[in-house]
C-alpha cells in the first residue's frame, strides 16, 4: 500500500503557502509546527520537510526542525539542496530526529558512499529526476536501498512512461522508489499505487494545500467547523503522552 507523505515547504520562518480553505483561521496554519500538528491530526504517518532559502543544517533551520519534532511523533525526512562540508552538520539534523535525508541530484557517487558509511543506507537516499538517465546499478553497488524520484514541477503531472522504465530498473535491482510530487488527482494516485511495491511512498506538496483530493473536502469541512466553534487550535494534534503528563 502506498504511503502518502505530506511535504511542508518552509521559507524564512513560515510555510510557503497557506491551506486555502483554512485561510480565515490562523492564516491557513502558516507556522511550520502548527502545520505539522494539523497534518498529524489528519492522520499523517510521516512528514517531509523542504527548507527554501537557507541551508537545512543552519541554526535557524535546525530550530524549525526542532520545533516540529517537539510537537509531532511521526518520522520526518528532509530534502537537501546542497551538501555540507562537515558530517557534523548532518549529525545535527539526525540529532533533531530526522530519519531520512534526501540528497541533491548532483551528489557524486563517492560522496554518496561516504554518507552511507557514516549515516546508514536506511537514512541516506539519493535523488534523481525523471528525465535523467540514472545509473541505478552503480547506486546499488554502493549499498543504496532507495532512490527519490523528483518531479520538478510540483503543479504538473508525472511522465508515466518514464516512471515505468525507472520502476522496472529498480525492481530488477531490489530497490525501492519514493516519488516526490507530480500527483494532482485521485485517479493519478490510484495509478501510482499500481507501481507498488517498487514505488512504496509518495511525497505531496501543493496538491494537498490546494485540496485536490476528494477526501480533503471532508477534512476541511470538519476543520472549519471546529475552528469556527472552538478556535484554530482545535485542529492541532496534541501528543496524548505529553498531555497526560
Amino acid at each position: 500500500m502506498l504511503l502518502v507523505i505530506p511535504a511542508i515547504t518552509i521559507r524564512g520562518s513560515v510555510c510557503d503557502e497557506s491551506i486555502r480553505a483554512l485561510l480565515p483561521f490562523d492564516d491557513g496554519y502558516l507556522f511550520p509546527d502548527e502545520r505539522a500538528q494539523l497534518l498529524r491530526k489528519e492522520n499523517a504517518k510521516a512528514l517531509h520537510l523542504v527548507i527554501e532559502g537557507e541551508e537545512e543544517w543552519c541554526e535557524h533551520a535546525l530550530s524549525i526542525i526542532h520545533s516540529i519534532k517537539e510537537v509531532v511523533d511521526v518520522p520526518t525526512a528532509v530534502s537537501l539542496h546542497t551538501l555540507p562540508d562537515s558530517m557534523k552538520m548532518l549529525d545535527a539534523m539526525v540529532a533533531e530526529g530526522i530519519y531520512r535525508i534526501i540528497l541533491p541530484q548532483e551528489t557524486p557517487l563517492e560522496r554518496i558512499q561516504e554518507l552511507i558509511a557514516h549515516l546508514s543506507p536506511q537514512r541516506v537516499v539519493p535523488s534523481a529526476s525523471f528525465e535523467a538517465t540514472e545509473n541505478f546499478e552503480a547506486l546499488k553497488h554502493l549499498g543504496v536501498q532507495r532512490v527519490a524520484l523528483i518531479h520538478a514541477d510540483d503543479k504538473g503531472s508525472l511522465d508515466w512512461d518514464r516512471l515505468t522504465v525507472l520502476a522496472e530498473k529498480a525492481r530488477t535491482l531490489g530497490m525501492r522508489l519514493t516519488v516526490l510530487f507530480g500527483i494532482r488527482s485521485y485517479a493519478e494516485l490510484h495509478r501510482l499505487d499500481g507501481f507498488a511495491p517498487v514505488v512504496d511512498s509518495l511525497v505531496l506538496g501543493h496538491a494537498l494545500e490546494e485540496d485536490v483530493f476528494p477526501c480533503q473536502k471532508l477534512w476541511r469541512s470538519v476543520e472549519v467547523s471546529f475552528a469556527s466553534a472552538v478556535g484554530a487550535g482545535a485542529n492541532l494534534w496534541v501528543n496524548p503522552i505529553k498531555e497526560a503528563s
